[in-house]
């Protein structure tokens, strides 16, 4: 039982050194038809300190007479492996607001008063 024992170790050690092996080499010479190439499986980490909230954009726009409505999508990164895991969605509903500055000034800017969110995995 023992022997058996052994021997799986001794595989499992090999396979872990031939990975680490074909990744040195496949670094120091990427070029090479004869190494082997592994990748390990990520497991998603979001790393919520790095999310801007400038990269949304906008996919979609609604004009009704008295409110406007514009979709907007970001994709949410993995910390790891830097690929997209899902898509974040906001939609707004907005209109415009008027404000008067002296006597014949008007200031026009939009006045956000709903905004929804929902996200879809891949």
């Amino acid at each position: 039982m023992k022997n058996i024992i052994k021997k799986v170790a001794a595989v499992a050690m090999a396979f872990t050194l031939l990975g680490t092996g074909t990744t040195i080499a496949k670094t120091v010479n990427p070029k090479s038809v004869t190494t082997l190439s592994a990748y390990a499986a990520c497991n998603h980490v979001v790393d919520s300190s790095a999310k801007s909230k400038d990269d949304w954009e906008k996919i979609d726009s609604e004009n009704h007479t008295s409110y406007h409505v514009s979709v907007f999508k970001k994709p949410v990164k993995c910390a790891r492996c830097r690929r997209t895991i899902w898509y974040s969605y906001k939609r707004e509903y907005w209109y415009w607001k008027y404000t008067r500055i002296g006597s014949n000034a008007v200031v026009a800017y939009p006045h956000v008063y709903y905004t929804q969110y929902w996200t879809k995995e891949f």
